[in-house]
């Protein structure tokens, strides 16, 4: 069955150690906390949690915006 849905915004609050590829050496995870990621909304990976918080593999991320360059209004100090 084909499913639809719009993008889904995810603020990034840890990150697991990353997966290990088929020499046994581990690849880091590319977001990092801090960082938002974009997902579908049908993505089948997020886990929701008990406290309102879910778990996303990192192979449902379409995009990644970076802490230091998210989008909110920046205030001068």
């Amino acid at each position: 069955a084909t499913r639809f849905g719009g993008p889904k915004l995810w603020d990034v609050l840890a990150v697991g150690p990353g997966r290990l590829n088929k020499d046994g050496n581990r690849v880091p995870m590319e977001p990092q906390p801090g960082d938002r990621v974009i997902t579908f909304s049908y993505t089948s990976g997020a886990l929701p949690l008990d406290d309102g918080t879910s778990i996303v593999d990192q192979s449902d991320v379409l995009v990644i915006i970076p802490k230091d360059n998210r989008y909110e209004e920046k205030t001068e100090s």
